[in-house]
């Protein structure tokens, strides 16, 4: 489908949700790829209790383990930064940069994490974090905090789900 679906969930996806998912992507879930943006709940242990359990819950839907990427935002260098360690690098691994626009249309739904919308906000800003990235993907799964943030990045740009 080429149409660009929002998905504002708290508390998880029932399985009438998570099937809905796999409709509107039009994968399977084995064949599903997934990037999980941790960053709005990593600042406490009940936050990241919350990041271990979508990633069982999201490995329960059928989705496979080595098709889940985990891409926290406080661990890529600041937008601006002159890197001086890695200068040598031409490409600095995955997890450490900005995903390119190729690289983030790899993947079938972006799931956003819960937690401090400030701190998911903040983060897209230090690091440059395009926005016409959220543009790139079929469904985002935004929960909880996470959902709120999203939408007002995302506002008029994805139908509802």
């Amino acid at each position: 489908m080429n149409e660009r679906r929002l998905f504002l969930t708290s508390g998880g996806l029932t399985s009438v949700m998570k099937q809905k998912l796999f409709d509107i992507t039009g994968k399977r879930p084995e064949d599903m790829k997934v990037l999980f943006l941790p960053t709005a709940g990593i600042a406490t242990d009940g936050a990241r209790e919350g990041i271990a359990i979508c990633l069982h819950e999201l490995a329960r839907m059928g989705i496979r383990p080595e098709n889940i990427s985990v891409y926290n935002l406080e661990l890529i260098i600041s937008r601006g930064y002159e890197r001086i360690y890695s200068a040598h690098m031409a490409k600095p691994h995955w997890m450490a940069r900005l995903l390119t626009m190729g690289e983030l249309k790899a993947f079938d739904a972006v799931f956003v994490g819960g937690g401090d919308g400030a701190v998911l906000c903040c983060e897209m800003v230090r690091t440059g974090m395009p926005r016409p990235s959220w543009k790139l993907h079929t469904c985002i799964v935004p929960m909880s905090i996470g959902a709120q943030t999203v939408a007002q990045v995302c506002s008029g740009e994805y139908q509802s789900v």
